[in-house]
């Protein structure tokens, strides 16, 4: 299935293991940029990152962007709940709905740049661990990602009060999430009508088990300081880590840093909070521009080394 969303982007499913797998495409370049949003969030937050990168015409020339809705999230609801669980070595998890995606898409055996947010950077490192045979070329993390610190003073403050951060109840509770994610947040909450709430409220108590489920393995070991030791992955590493940051504080960019060893791009980007996908357009098209910059430098250095090979031979 099909369907029109942004200029550049088009919104299709798939069938993975029997269950419908919902994502956003955009390019038909050779390179695969497979973008992995956050815990409770869905592929449409990436839609202004990818509608900038679109506009890069090296972007839009040599890569294929796909965003999926992961298993549990957003159109991809028909997921059982085991399929929520991060990684395994048996059975439906995220890493395991990934590699399945690719395949069916027929991009597995392409170069691969994988992207995340929150839920979403910690999940692409362990699809690089989980299957080292994919041509993964890079990852960029796009906002902090969860694996870093434990629960924040924020998400201490919700819980104290009875209730998690990300499954809020009430209208109150979900402006206070906004506050935690996004810096320029009233923006957002200006714009959602008390009928997107209601419904987000409704699947979060329709779904609540599933998704405590999550959180509660996101905040296990060995997730939940899932980089507090080396990750062994070598290839170019990018960091976009927002200065106002309320879920990870920006002094925990130390902490990832110090678990990869090639990192040419290391930003701290100010008036960002968590969210970095949903700040301000001159926010986003700063990043989307040293991204693409980023993936420009990787692809030149590889076609160096690829061409002094044949010199040699």
């Amino acid at each position: 299935m099909i369907r029109c969303t942004y200029a550049a982007i088009s919104t299709q499913s798939i069938n993975i293991a029997g269950h419908t797998l919902s994502y956003n495409k955009a390019g038909k370049g050779k390179n695969v940029l497979l973008l992995l949003h956050g815990y409770l969030a869905n592929k449409e937050q990436w839609n202004s990152v990818i509608t900038n990168l679109e506009n890069n015409s090296y972007i839009k020339k040599n890569y294929t962007i796909v965003a999926p809705d992961l298993p549990g999230y957003g159109h991809s609801k028909s997921f059982p709940a085991p399929a929520y669980r991060l990684d395994t070595v048996t059975g439906l998890s995220q890493t395991q709905v990934l590699y399945q995606f690719l395949h069916a898409l027929h991009l597995s055996k392409q170069p691969i740049h994988l992207v995340g947010n929150s839920m979403g950077g910690l999940i692409q490192v362990l699809l690089t661990k989980r299957y080292p045979t994919l041509n993964i070329r890079s990852i960029t993390f796009i906002g902090s990602p969860a694996g870093v610190a434990l629960p924040s003073a924020i998400m201490n403050h919700a819980y104290n009060q009875g209730y998690n951060l990300f499954l809020p109840s009430s209208k109150k509770q979900f402006d206070t999430e906004i506050r935690g994610l996004v810096y320029h947040a009233q923006a957002i909450i200006n714009t959602v009508t008390p009928a997107q709430i209601n419904a987000l409220i409704n699947d979060y108590a329709k779904n609540y088990k599933s998704y405590s489920l999550v959180w509660e393995q996101l905040n296990s070991e060995p997730y939940a300081t899932y980089f507090t030791k080396p990750t062994g992955f070598q290839k170019p590493v990018a960091i976009f880590w927002g200065k106002q940051d309320r879920l990870y504080p920006i002094k925990n960019k130390a902490i990832l840093t110090a678990a990869f060893n090639n990192i040419p791009i290391n930003d701290s980007i100010n008036e960002s909070g968590h969210l970095m996908m949903l700040e301000k357009p001159e926010i986003i098209s700063y990043v989307s521009q040293r991204f693409a910059d980023f993936l420009k430098t990787i692809s030149s250095k590889e076609n160096i080394i690829s061409n002094n090979k044949i010199k040699h031979k």
